[in-house]
C-alpha cells in the first residue's frame, strides 16, 4: 500500500512538472523553428556624419528580417578597395567619392541623402595671424581625400578668396590622424568632420577657422551607398536598411 502510493505520488509530480513545462514554453504557439536573419556588414568611419552604429543598431532591433553590423574602417581608399573587392556591400561615404567610383565604373549606387554640414576647418593655434584661408596660402592643408567633399568645400572658398590651385599645399590624411599632425605641426590647417575638429580644440591646439555651413549651406556630405549586386539579388535587405534609417 505504501508503495503504491508513493508511485501515484511520484507519478503525480512528473506530470506536473509535464504541465507547468508545457505552460512555459507554449509549443502550440510556434510556427516551426525560427528562421535565421539576413546579415550585412555596413561600412564606415568614425566620424559623427557616419551615423552608422546607431542607424545599424535601430534598424537591426526594429527588423525582423534582418541583423546589420557596422563595419569601421579609418580611410576612405580601404572602403573603395573593400567595395571593388566585393568585401563589402553597403556604406556610408562622402558624396563626391560615390559619384567618382560611378564614374570609374563602380556598379553602386546611391540609396539614401545622409548628413549635411558636418564638417569644420581648424588651423593651428599659434598661427593667430591666419584670419580667413587667403591666411594659408604657401601651407599645408589636409584633406581626407581628393574626392571628398571637404576638398570640393574648400576648393569652392579658395574660388571665393581668388586663392590659385597651387597656393595651398594639399595633404591626404586619414581623419583620426588629423589633430596629431596639427599638434606636431606637420599640417598646418585640416578639414574634417567630428569629433576630430572638436579634439583639436578640447586640446589647444587648434581654432575654428570655418565650419562648412559657412562656405556652402545645406551641402550634402555624406551618403549610404549599395553595390547594385545588393539591390539585385537581395533587395528586400537594401529596403529594410534604408526604412531603418529614414525612420
Amino acid at each position: 500500500m505504501l508503495r503504491s502510493s508513493v508511485a501515484r505520488w511520484a507519478l503525480g509530480l512528473v506530470l506536473a512538472v509535464a504541465v507547468l513545462g508545457l505552460m512555459r514554453f507554449k509549443p502550440w504557439q510556434r510556427g516551426g523553428a525560427p528562421q535565421a536573419r539576413e546579415q550585412l556588414q555596413v561600412g564606415f568611419l568614425p566620424v559623427t556624419c557616419h551615423l552608422t552604429c546607431p542607424v545599424t543598431d535601430y534598424a537591426t532591433r526594429t527588423s525582423t528580417a534582418t541583423r546589420f553590423e557596422s563595419q569601421r574602417f579609418t580611410d576612405f581608399p580601404t572602403i573603395v578597395e573593400s567595395i571593388k573587392g566585393g568585401r563589402l556591400e553597403a556604406t556610408f561615404m562622402i558624396a563626391p567619392l560615390a559619384m567618382k567610383l560611378r564614374e570609374q565604373g563602380v556598379p553602386v549606387k546611391i540609396a539614401y541623402l545622409g548628413h549635411r554640414d558636418g564638417s569644420t576647418v581648424m588651423v593651428r593655434s599659434d598661427l593667430t595671424e591666419v584670419k580667413d584661408l587667403r591666411g594659408l596660402r604657401g601651407r599645408t592643408f589636409a584633406i581626407p581625400s581628393k574626392y571628398s567633399n571637404q576638398y570640393l568645400v574648400i576648393r569652392k572658398l579658395m574660388d571665393d578668396q581668388g586663392i590659385g590651385p597651387d597656393e595651398v599645399r594639399f595633404v591626404e590624411l586619414p581623419p583620426p590622424d588629423m589633430p596629431g599632425a596639427l599638434a606636431s605641426k606637420a599640417i598646418d590647417a585640416y578639414f574634417v568632420g567630428e569629433p576630430h575638429a572638436a579634439k583639436a580644440e578640447l586640446d589647444g591646439t587648434g581654432r575654428i577657422l570655418y565650419h562648412a555651413k559657412d562656405i556652402w549651406p545645406q551641402f550634402i556630405s555624406c551618403v549610404l551607398v549599395v553595390h547594385e549586386k545588393l539591390i539585385r539579388e537581395r533587395p528586400e535587405v537594401v529596403r529594410d536598411l534604408v526604412r531603418g534609417i529614414a525612420e
